[in-house]
């Protein structure tokens, strides 16, 4: 069941709420230390970049990992890389090889489908299986959305994703906060940091000196017409972070409904967009768009809004220097 991301998680500080969570966080944080204690990750014979983070949703990893698939075609960094995901949202527990023209977010879930779209992408719950498959099907190269704290698998690169303007929250533990693992442990465990957009909650501050970091932007591909007014729409972790984009972008809103992060739409949500759409023109992500009814997209004329992460060339080719440091 998905539910929206609580408001008082991105509090400066602990409001009752958070305080009145701290047993079960703590519970949550022991449960993280004794699953990490007892990790044995297995070691591939192909190199594996993991794309995670460590707050629950949000943080902007999946345009990441569409990025650096990008970075290592361009750049010829691998023969044959491949995408290896959990599919969250979806029902297959795999290993398979996703299939963008004949299966859909409800089975598969909408990070896959995005991700196919770069690259071919294998998704599996257990990612020791995933990998296995990149092995036998003769890919050279993984780049892993998510999976920071998986325990299967040895990573070769980390890399973690951090917005900017949310950081961490209140820096507590799920409940009580964001945090999916302690940020010293997200931290420590990283190889390269990368910060998306502007870095308003000073977390570089935080990171340990001479760890990498890389600043990043969040970029629409996309340009609103002139006199249309919209309606944005999105389910994402973070559903404030799309209508900033839209805002930053010049599109002009008269409205905005968020849904929780990967909801699946019901006819209900669909009847309510399509009422809105009399008198406004609906904007969404690609993320939600896999999740859409086709028919619905095109009946109500639905822009679909593409993003892209952008960096400064010396940063890409830190990057690129990395990757290739340890392909074996």
């Amino acid at each position: 069941m998905v539910t929206k991301t609580p408001a008082f998680w991105y509090k400066d500080t602990a409001d009752w709420r958070a305080q009145a969570l701290a047993a079960p966080s703590a519970l949550y944080a022991l449960g993280h230390a004794i699953h990490m204690a007892s990790a044995r990750p297995k070691t591939l014979p192909i190199p594996v970049i993991c794309i995670g983070n460590i707050t629950a949703g949000g943080a902007g990893k999946t345009p990441v990992a569409r990025a650096m698939m990008r970075l290592i075609q361009e750049r010829e960094l691998a023969r044959n890389p491949a995408f290896l995901t959990r599919g969250y949202g979806g029902t297959e527990p795999g290993p398979i090889v996703v299939d963008p023209a004949t299966d859909h977010a409800g089975t598969v879930g909408d990070e896959s489908l995005l991700l196919s779209r770069d690259g071919t992408t294998i998704l599996s719950r257990n990612r020791y299986d995933g990998a296995q498959l990149a092995v036998t099907n003769g890919y050279d190269m993984i780049v892993m959305d998510d999976g920071l704290h998986n325990t299967s698998l040895h990573r070769d690169l980390n890399i973690l994703v951090i917005d900017g303007v949310h950081g961490v929250g209140n820096g507590l533990m799920i409940p009580a906060g964001p945090l999916r693992a302690p940020l010293h442990d997200g931290l420590n465990r990283a190889d390269i940091i990368i910060i998306i957009g502007n870095d308003r909650t000073h977390i570089a501050a935080r990171i340990p000196s001479g760890k990498p970091i890389i600043h990043a932007r969040l970029v629409a591909d996309a340009t609103p017409q002139h006199g249309v007014h919209y309606h944005g729409f999105c389910g994402l972790g973070l559903p404030e972070k799309f209508k900033g984009t839209l805002h930053e972008s010049g599109y002009a809103l008269t409205g905005f409904t968020a849904f929780p992060d990967h909801h699946p739409y019901t006819s209900d949500d669909l009847d309510t967009l399509a009422h809105i759409a009399e008198t406004a023109r609906l904007i969404t992500t690609e993320k939600d768009a896999v999740r859409l009814p086709a028919d619905f997209i095109a009946r109500h004329t639905v822009d679909i809004l593409p993003v892209s992460i952008r960096m400064n060339d010396d940063d890409a080719a830190r990057l690129a220097t990395a990757i290739g440091a340890i392909r074996k």
